[in-house]
């Protein structure tokens, strides 16, 4: 086997996986497209937790919220904002 082809065998899915992907599709009858958590700005994120963008700004640098960095943009993914809502804000001074 040549380098050329073990680096494309190890990129390609194995049969098995595509399978449990399609089961996947299947169970949850949402393409796979719908499963990439949303990313929300700082404004988004704030309009969503009731609070102003300086509250949320001090909370990503609290490193309370988890983001993601595109050069300069902030995003903040919903799954992420969700588990910062569910964990009730923990690590905020009461």
């Amino acid at each position: 086997m040549t380098t050329r082809s073990f680096v494309r065998d190890e990129i390609q899915p194995t049969q098995a996986e595509f399978q449990q992907i399609a089961e996947a599709d299947r169970l949850t009858d949402e393409p796979c497209r719908s499963r990439i958590p949303r990313l929300l700005d700082v404004a988004e994120a704030a309009q969503e937790l009731g609070l102003p963008k300086a509250s949320v700004y001090r909370y990503i640098a609290q490193k309370l919220i988890k983001v993601t960095r595109f050069h300069r943009r902030i995003k903040i993914s919903e799954d992420d904002l969700i588990e910062f809502i569910n964990s009730g804000g923990a690590g905020l001074p009461e």
